[in-house]
C-alpha cells in the first residue's frame, strides 16, 4: 500500500471533543484473498446478506456484533447477522465463519449454536426454506443461564438474548438441528488491524481532520453524531478519497424538543443520519427489511428514542458530551474481518459492516 501523502491539504471539520479513539496500528483494512464472496464449491440459487457493526474499545480492540446494549459507555463491535434468500428450499452442508489469523480474534457467541471454538464457527446441515414458503416459527432465544450467554464472563452483555429485534419478514427460514430462526448470528472480538478512516483533533478542540489510510473508497456518507446530555444532532460528511485527508464542514444543526410529561429534554434527531444509513445499506445490497432491522438494533443507541421505529432498544438516560462517527467499510475489505464459507456457495453474498468510533 502506498503511504499516505502528507502533502495533501487538510480542511478542518467542526467537532465537540478533543481526543481520538482511532487505532494506532499501521495496516488499514484492504482487499484480501480469498475475496469476500469466498466459497468452496459451485454456487447454488440463493443469496446471503450480512450486516454487522464494529465498535472500538480501549486498547485497539474491536467487537463485531448486531444488537446495541442498552447503555454504551465504551465503543466496541457488535453482531453480524446472516440472512438467506432462497427461491426454493435447499440444505447447505455447512456454513462457516473463520476469523483471519491477522486479526487475532475470537468468537464470543453464535446463534443458533454452532460447532467450533476460538476463531472458527461452523453450522452443519443448514436447511433453508423457500421464500414465501411455510411460516417460520423461531425457537426461543437463550436466557442468561443458557448457552451461549452462560459461557460469557460474569456481567457481560449477551447479544443472543436480544436478537428478536433483528428478525425480518423477507428472509428465508433456516433450521440447524432443532433450532429454527430467520438468520445465523455470530459475535467476535478482534485485534490486529487498523480501520481505514482516522479521525484526528485539529488545532483547536472544535476542529477534527478525517484521513482515509486505505486504498478503497468509503461507500456512502460519514454520519457524525454529536451528543450532549439529551440533545443529539447528526450531520453528514463526504468521505475522503483513498490515501488522502479530505475535509468538509458539516451543516450546523442543533435540535431540541420537549415532550409533555418528560422528566428531561428528549433527544431529537436532525440532519440526515438515519436516511444516510438507509441509502448506504441499500447501495451495499441490503433489503429495506434488513436495513430496518439494523435501525431497530442500533437506531436508539446511535440517535436516541426519537429515531425508533418498531421494537428497538431505548437509551433511558442522558449521555455525557460525546462526538462519534459512523461509516460503512468497503465491501471488498470485509473478508479481513471475517471470512465466510458456504457449501454450496451462494449465487451472491452482500456484506454491510458499519464502524462506529468516538473522537
Amino acid at each position: 500500500m502506498k503511504p499516505w501523502n502528507s502533502a495533501t491539504s487538510a480542511i478542518l471539520l467542526s467537532t465537540l471533543l478533543a481526543c481520538s479513539a482511532s487505532p494506532t496500528t499501521t495496516q488499514p483494512l484492504e482487499p484480501n484473498v480469498p475475496p469476500p464472496n469466498s466459497a468452496t464449491s459451485a454456487s447454488a440459487n440463493f443469496e446471503v446478506h450480512e450486516w454487522g457493526l464494529l465498535r472500538a474499545q480501549p486498547g485497539d480492540v474491536l467487537q463485531l456484533g448486531a444488537v446495541g446494549p442498552r447503555h454504551v459507555e465504551a465503543l466496541m463491535a457488535d453482531k453480524p447477522v446472516l440472512y438467506f434468500h432462497a427461491p426454493a428450499a435447499l440444505t447447505l452442508t455447512s456454513v462457516e465463519v473463520q476469523l483471519p489469523s491477522a486479526v487475532k480474534g475470537s468468537l464470543l457467541e453464535t446463534w443458533p449454536l454452532a460447532e467450533g471454538s476460538g476463531a472458527t464457527a461452523r453450522w452443519s446441515n443448514v436447511a433453508v426454506g423457500a421464500l414465501g414458503g411455510a411460516a417460520c416459527n423461531p425457537s426461543p432465544l437463550p436466557s442468561a443461564a443458557e448457552p451461549p450467554c452462560s459461557g460469557l464472563p460474569k456481567g457481560s452483555y449477551c447479544e443472543a438474548a436480544d436478537l428478536a429485534a433483528v428478525r425480518t419478514k423477507d428472509a428465508s427460514c433456516v433450521r440447524v438441528g432443532t433450532s429454527e430462526e430467520k438468520f445465523l448470528f455470530y459475535r467476535a472480538e478482534l485485534r490486529g488491524f487498523t480501520l481505514p478512516l482516522r479521525f484526528k483533533r485539529g488545532s483547536s478542540p472544535s476542529d477534527v481532520r478525517v484521513e482515509n489510510l486505505g486504498s478503497l473508497p468509503i461507500p456512502g456518507s460519514i454520519v457524525r453524531i454529536d451528543r450532549n446530555g439529551n440533545t443529539i444532532k447528526s450531520s453528514l460528511l463526504s468521505p475522503p478519497a483513498p490515501q488522502t485527508a479530505d475535509e468538509k464542514r458539516p451543516n450546523d444543526v442543533l435540535p431540541t424538543d420537549k415532550s409533555e410529561g418528560d422528566e428531561y429534554m428528549r433527544p431529537t434527531v436532525s440532519g440526515d443520519g438515519v436516511q444516510a444509513i438507509r441509502d448506504t445499506m441499500s447501495q451495499l445490497g441490503m433489503t429495506a427489511e434488513e436495513t430496518q432491522a439494523f435501525l431497530r438494533a442500533w437506531g436508539d443507541t446511535l440517535f436516541g428514542p426519537s429515531a425508533r421505529d418498531g421494537d428497538g432498544i431505548i437509551a433511558d438516560r442522558p449521555m455525557a458530551p460525546q462526538t462519534t462517527f459512523l461509516y460503512f467499510l468497503p465491501e471488498a475489505s470485509t473478508a479481513q474481518i471475517a471470512e465466510l464459507r458456504f457449501e454450496p456457495a451462494p449465487s451472491a453474498l452482500r456484506r454491510a459492516f458499519a464502524v462506529w468510533v468516538a473522537l
